[in-house]
């Protein structure tokens, strides 16, 4: 005897039914919004045509090696040439700031980002920055070593933290202007100041003022300085002018310029305050060009010194500070050489005109008595205009120890306006002066 078919319930056939639709529903369901889907093509890999997001590509590469192979053999692949396509690399920095994985050149591996290796040519501390990135990511801009072309060139990289390692890769860019150093004085403040500028973004207000106030932060008479908002200094290389006022004692040099007040006149456009200041790599009072840029109510700056000879009759046009006062001395000469009246013939005549530097004389009365613009003759100083923090020229106190004088005028050499930073001293009771424009 056959055994009979087993007994299936039509209601459970139907309920079964309806709970395998229901299942496939789920699964249909859950496809469309990609839970269960399967993987469909990997999207293209950006190319070397687009670097930052090529950069950003290595980087994520060697994490997910980091996660399937482990530390040592990641740090074994990306110390290896392998790991090397020309100026590509992905480098790798540990817990303790040293750099862990560098294919490109191993000869790195074991270099302190916190030390003279973090520092590129131009002074900046871009070790630092790598440093304080994060599991989010961040862009550093700094110069290093192109190993493709063996030369100093801009460096874009992407870095990230990943379990206190720090990953990163980057592209080259060919800088189109000379690196600044301090044979360029001025670029080279400027590249300091826009530096510390870039570390208050990066790092904060606490650690920036932290920082230039630590020794690390000095080199010879450079310095970066911060002013808050109280108009004092909070952040100096020399720690005896911490709190004190820029609208006191401290913002008047040792020709009376306040040179306190221009400095806090700064926008965050920046601009230029030469002074006399204490050189703390000589212990003399030079001639200081600051250039100092106002940041969210703080301002940062920074300058260099130079030394005003006692008898700079034979400065050089290339530095025009000393020359401006070689004008001014030899005019001073002239005049008691050949008095009042001679005097103001010659600084009136072309022959007086040295390229953009002429001397201007102004008398007893705030009058102009010689100029290169022989239509400015005559004319009160006070109609002339107000010097770059606003005051007006002819309320400027000129004493016989001299003083810096900054302000727009028109430079009759070229015909538009320029900044001009004059050099004025009073002799016999009349002001000998002259200067250059910016």
């Amino acid at each position: 005897m056959s055994t009979p078919p087993p007994h299936r319930n039509p209601i459970v056939l139907v309920g079964l039914a309806l709970v395998l639709a229901a299942i496939a529903l789920v699964i249909s369901a859950t496809s469309l919004f990609g839970v269960f889907a399967a993987p469909g093509p990997a999207a293209p890999a950006p190319a070397k045509s687009d670097p930052a997001n090529y950069a950003v590509s290595l980087v994520e590469r060697a994490m997910q090696r980091y996660a399937d192979e482990g530390r040592e053999a990641t740090l074994s692949y990306y110390n290896s040439p392998e790991s090397v396509d020309g100026e590509w690399y992905v480098f790798i920095d540990d817990e303790n700031g040293l750099v862990a994985a560098v294919g490109a050149d191993p000869s790195l591996v074991g270099q302190d980002l916190r030390g003279d290796f973090g520092v590129d040519i131009t002074g900046y501390r871009f070790g630092d920055a790598v440093l304080a990135t994060d599991e989010n990511g961040r862009w550093v801009d700094y110069l290093f070593l192109n190993p493709r072309t063996g030369t100093q060139e801009f460096k874009h990289s992407w870095v990230v933290k990943r379990d206190g390692l720090i990953f990163g890769s980057g592209w080259y860019q060919v800088a189109p202007f000379d690196i600044p150093d301090k044979s360029s004085p001025s670029e080279y403040t400027v590249s300091l100041v826009d530096d510390a500028l870039e570390r208050y973004d990066t790092e904060g207000r606490e650690a920036a003022i932290a920082y230039y106030n630590s020794p690390a932060s000095v080199d010879g008479e450079w310095y970066v300085f911060i002013i808050d908002e109280n108009d004092q200094p909070v952040a100096h290389a020399n720690p005896a002018v911490l709190g004190r006022n820029l609208k006191g004692d401290l913002g008047v040099d040792v020709t009376g310029y306040r040179f306190g007040d221009a400095m806090l006149a700064a926008t965050e456009e920046g601009r230029w305050v030469d002074y006399v200041f204490e050189n703390l790599a000589t212990g003399n009072q030079e001639f200081k060009h600051s250039w100092v840029v106002r940041r969210d109510g703080l301002i940062f700056g920074s300058g260099w010194y130079q030394v005003l000879p006692t008898s700079p009759l034979d400065a050089a046009k290339s530095d025009p500070a000393e020359y401006t006062v070689a004008v001014v001395d030899r005019a001073i000469r002239y005049y008691k050489a050949h008095g009042r009246a001679g005097a103001v013939e010659y600084f009136n005549s072309p022959e007086s005109v040295d390229g953009p530097w002429y001397v201007f004389m102004v008398d007893e009365d705030k009058r102009v008595i010689a100029n290169r613009d022989q239509s400015l003759v005559g004319r009160d100083v006070s109609d002339l205009g107000a010097d770059v923090n606003g005051k007006n020229l002819g309320e400027i106190e000129v004493t016989e120890a001299g003083r810096w004088v900054d302000y727009v005028f028109v430079n009759p050499a070229t015909g538009e306006e320029g900044i001009k930073h004059s050099w004025a001293v009073l002799h016999d009771g009349i002001i000998i002066g002259s200067g250059w424009y910016e």
